[in-house]
């Protein structure tokens, strides 16, 4: 019996790994992992808030890698950065830009983002909760996939420093992968849901142009966590996916 595959995922802003917890691929296993002090750990000092620092604590050996929104970046960063070297990537509801931009109008408007920024300090439990529910918005999967208590709140991450939490959110506002987009030489599959209200589909098209060998995949219905509210469709196009590139 072979090996199942090692897929690395990581998890976007304001979430814990185990975001992941529903998503299974036959034959693959799924390491769910977190932005840096996203989980806290007792007596470790923070790291930088920078996708470069994401990417150095994910390092390892994965036969693909996997990242969801601003994890998407950070493994994409550590791709082109050479920490990752996986057989395959796949980004998951991942923008170009965050914030709209000359180079990618759909992105989100500075003044949302700064929003959620502000509230940080005042209101944290209530800012994770509300860009936890705009998520959803739009996604046509029944509620009790993501809405109960329970669900968010093993989600979400509640317990990591909110100053913390601001810094990863000014590397969403400052990265732009618009004016020098990366190479995507490796099978890439971009995945996004039709219904996404915080990146929109069009993102796809962007990396589309980035290299030969990316695919895209929409999840009908889906808004921006297909992997939570559409996990078995989610599973089936990754499934798709890696058996399409290794045959």
């Amino acid at each position: 019996m072979s090996e199942p595959l090692r897929i690395l995922a990581g998890a976007g802003w304001g979430h814990r790994a185990t975001v992941w917890e529903g998503l299974s691929v036959t034959g693959a296993e799924i390491h769910g992992r977190a932005l840096p002090e996203h989980e806290p750990e007792p007596g470790r000092p923070p790291p930088a808030c920078t996708l470069d620092s994401a990417a150095a604590s994910w390092a390892g050996d994965w036969e693909v890698v996997m990242g969801w929104s601003l994890g998407g970046l950070a493994v994409l960063e550590g791709f082109q950065q050479g920490r990752l070297h996986p057989r395959a990537l796949v980004l998951v509801a991942t923008p170009p830009s965050f914030l709209e931009r000359p180079g990618f109008p759909a992105g989100m408007p500075r003044t949302q983002l700064e929003g959620f920024q502000s509230g940080l300090n005042q209101d944290l439990l209530g800012t994770l909760r509300r860009f936890y529910a705009l998520q959803f918005r739009g996604d046509r999967a029944p509620r009790s996939r993501w809405a109960p208590a329970e669900v968010r709140d093993r989600y979400l991450a509640f317990d990591a420093d909110p100053q913390i939490l601001a810094g990863w959110l000014d590397v969403l506002a400052d990265t732009d992968l618009t004016e020098a987009p990366p190479s995507l030489e490796v099978p890439t599959l971009i995945l996004h849901g039709s219904e996404d209200a915080v990146v929109d589909p069009a993102a796809a098209q962007f990396f589309r142009d980035c290299g030969t060998r990316v695919h895209t995949a929409t999840i009908p219905g889906a808004g921006h966590a297909p992997h939570i509210t559409h996990p078995q469709e989610t599973g089936r196009r990754l499934g798709d996916f890696l058996r399409a590139i290794s045959d």
